[in-house]
């Protein structure tokens, strides 16, 4: 299914920032490995966290489905799945999530996915499982999925040295086994290390009574199965950002219910940064018509899967704009390709550096058709810019792919005045 956008003067009005994507699977998975019954209020229902509670659901949790809440039954320390093969599609987050369940599974499994997923190399992910104890390999030389995994064998509690951004993707999939492997483990980040994503884990483990503590930057868990708890997952201003991009591009304004949490006001702090004008009010967040954004450089190690959007932004400012420190996470060379490809289709003067991109802008977006190889954040961008070419754009080959992050994209984008829409 293909994206049709036509231009749109004005993209105004209000949204309400959804359920956060991360917190969702965290929760989901930790629930499966608590025994007992845990609720998640106010989930976040897209394709991904669909994809992970059926994983979820088939590693022997038994799920209730609400309209505002998912109950699940978890199974402890010992997951007892159904078959030996989780298939997790072409979700990225799922496959990272779900593997700590099945490295404590007492039977051999095979964690696979579509084509895409199983082009992704991820040699510290098998490094650190490996450093637990799990017996887990690859079935290709370049440590890609599919990944066979022989259970039965003793996880132990081990430091673990975070040395690079692939690392960090992986972080959140070792803080939910180490309460389950023998013993302490650590887990040792850089010096001032800050991550919106590890707040969001250790404030899960702590609800779910998991033994943990902070010391400089380190973090420490001991063995002791976590507990079933009862969460409200909070809203996440990052899903917000395609309306907000296009508000900046467009010259509109728009409104969201204040989010408090550190990611959402460290996203603030960028778009403020990148020259859009925000205003934080006790209760809401202010998009206005913004002043001409002028080429800057941004650091986006810390949530690389903006890149698509901050590119979008760049290609209204003045000048040259470098985007660095992002290729290093796992998936993001595919992103980067997707981004440049796109960006040059629409006419726009892109670069793709080792780890980032350089644009040179002002740009105009000129009609095309574009290919947004499945990935999410990329057909978002395009879509966003699409409402400032010159005479509208198609988005061609897995539309659909804003169902894995974004609710109600293009819905919402009709509320907000842009002329959006699916064709075939």
């Amino acid at each position: 299914m293909d994206l049709v956008i036509n231009p749109s003067r004005e993209v105004s009005g209000k949204v309400v920032a959804p359920p956060s994507k991360f917190y969702t699977q965290f929760a989901l998975v930790l629930a499966l490995l608590a025994e007992g019954k845990s609720v998640i209020k106010y989930p976040l229902s897209v394709d991904d966290t669909r994809i992970l509670l059926r994983t979820v659901e088939q590693m022997g949790a038994t799920v209730k489905r609400g309209s505002d809440q998912w109950a699940i039954w978890g199974v402890g320390s010992s997951p007892r799945p159904e078959g030996n093969v989780v298939d997790v599609k072409n979700s990225l987050p799922a496959l990272s999530f779900i593997v700590p369940a099945v490295a404590l599974a007492r039977r051999a499994m095979v964690v696979t996915g579509d084509p895409g997923l199983r082009s992704l190399p991820m040699p510290s992910l098998l490094r650190a499982l490996r450093e637990f104890g799990a017996e887990i390999y690859s079935t290709k030389p370049n440590d890609a999925p599919p990944f066979v995994f022989f259970g039965g064998g003793e996880l132990r509690g081990k430091k673990i040295s975070i040395r690079g951004k692939e690392d960090l993707f992986h972080v959140p999939s070792l803080l939910l086994l180490a309460p389950y492997a023998k013993g302490r483990t650590v887990i040792e980040f850089p010096p001032k290390f800050a991550h919106p994503q590890l707040e969001m884990a250790v404030e899960l483990l702590r609800v779910a009574k998991a033994k943990l503590r902070i010391s400089g930057s380190s973090v420490m868990i001991e063995e002791g199965a976590c507990k079933p708890f009862e969460v409200r997952v909070p809203p996440d201003l990052a899903g917000c950002i395609p309306y907000i991009t296009a508000a900046v591009l467009t010259g509109s304004e728009l409104r969201i219910p204040r989010t408090k949490d550190t990611r959402s006001m460290l996203l603030v702090e960028l778009l403020r940064d990148l020259g859009a004008d925000i205003r934080v009010t006790p209760k809401s967040i202010h998009v206005r018509d913004s002043d001409d954004l002028v080429g800057f450089n941004v650091d986006l190690s810390w949530m690389p899967e903006l890149l698509p959007f901050v590119a979008a932004l760049a290609c209204r400012a003045k000048g040259k704009t470098t985007i660095s420190n992002v290729a290093g996470a796992v998936g993001m060379r595919k992103k980067i390709e997707a981004t440049v490809e796109g960006l040059r289709q629409m006419g726009v003067k892109a670069t793709e550096l080792g780890d980032g991109v350089v644009i040179e802008g002002p740009a105009r977006i000129k009609s095309c058709t574009v290919d947004g190889r499945g990935d999410c954040e990329a057909v978002a961008a395009f879509a966003v810019l699409g409402l400032v070419s010159d005479r509208g754009i198609r988005i061609k080959n897995r539309a659909e792919a804003l169902r894995a992050t974004y609710p109600r994209f293009v819905s919402t984008f009709r509320d907000l005045g842009a002329e959006i829409g699916y064709a075939r």
